[in-house]
C-alpha cells in the first residue's frame, strides 16, 4: 500500500512526522478512492507517520505509524511522537535485524524477478556476470533464503521491490 501513496511519497521528500489524515487531504484528488477506503478499512487514517532514512547504499531505514482514535489525539501527542521516534526505529532495526538491499542488489533482485537472465543483467547494469552472482548470493544471505524465488517472493512482501 504505502508504493501507490502520495503522503508517503510526501514523507519522503520531507523526512517529517505527520498526521495521516492531515496530509492525505492535502493530497485527496491524487490518492486512489480505493486506497482510501482500505486506510478506512483498516482504521489507519488517524496515524502519526515518521521514521528514519538511511543514506548511502541504504534507500529506507524504518517507517513507523502509530494509530490513534482521532485526529486531535495525534496533533496532541506528535510532540511526544517526534520525542520518541529516534529510539522507536532504533529499537525496530534492532529487532529486525535483516540486512537492507544496496540499491543495486534492488536492481539485480527486480531484473531477476522480471526474468532477466545473469548476463542479461551484467550487460544492462554495466558489471560481470560473476558480480551479479555475487549480488545474487548476498541478497540471498540477507534475506535469510537459498532459493532465488524465495529472496524475490521476500523482497516484494516487505516493499524493497516493486
Amino acid at each position: 500500500m504505502l508504493r501507490k501513496d502520495p503522503v508517503f511519497a510526501e514523507w519522503l521528500r520531507t523526512r517529517e512526522p505527520f498526521v495521516w489524515n492531515e496530509v492525505a487531504r492535502r493530497f485527496s484528488r491524487q490518492i486512489d478512492p480505493e486506497f482510501v477506503r482500505k486506510v478506512r478499512e483498516y482504521q489507519l487514517q488517524y496515524s502519526l507517520c515518521g521514521g528514519t532514512i538511511e543514506t548511502g547504499d541504504h534507500e529506507l531505514g524504518c517507517y513507523i505509524a502509530l494509530v490513534l482514535d482521532s485526529e486531535e489525539e495525534c496533533r496532541l501527542h506528535m510532540k511526544y511522537f517526534c520525542d520518541l521516534l529516534p529510539s522507536l526505529t532504533h529499537a525496530f532495526e534492532r529487532s529486525y535485524p535483516r540486512g537492507r538491499l544496496t540499491k543495486r542488489e534492488g536492481a539485480v533482485l527486480e531484473l531477476r524477478a522480471k526474468g532477466h537472465q545473469v548476463k542479461a543483467i551484467a550487460d544492462l547494469l554495466d558489471i560481470s556476470p560473476r558480480t551479479v552472482k555475487m549480488h545474487v548470493e548476498a541478497i540471498k544471505e540477507k534475506l535469510y533464503t537459498d532459493d532465488l524465488v524465495n529472496a524475490i517472493v521476500i523482497a516484494l512482501k516487505l516493499g524493497m521491490i516493486e
